[in-house]
């Protein structure tokens, strides 16, 4: 799934922080903001209505922290977008994939 994914890539992220492989930290935090911008992007604002402009917003926040981060080299940063992602992950599990 798209949200593990990026989860993946955030944690691998702080990894490479805490190593020091600063190019390797902005590769994988590119491809999770690419993840999310994927998420945004399958946004349906016709049927999706005010949740789907919510979700737009949160996604738009959730790739400026990233990209933030990546700059700062944020480990905080990035937990707050893997709490943010792991919040929006949650909620989708719930509902099921009937929807």
């Amino acid at each position: 799934m798209l949200f593990e994914g990026a989860l993946e890539r955030i944690a691998q992220a702080k990894g490479a922080i805490a190593q020091k492989q600063f190019a390797r930290k902005g590769e994988l935090i590119s491809k999770a903001a690419a993840i999310v911008g994927g998420l945004q992007g399958s946004l349906n604002d016709n049927e999706g209505g005010a949740l789907a402009a919510n979700l737009d917003s949160l996604y738009d926040y959730i790739i400026r922290r990233l990209t933030q981060a990546n700059y700062e080299n944020s480990i905080d940063q990035l937990d707050e977008c893997a709490r943010l992602l792991g919040e929006i992950k949650s909620a989708w599990d719930a509902i099921g994939k009937d929807v």
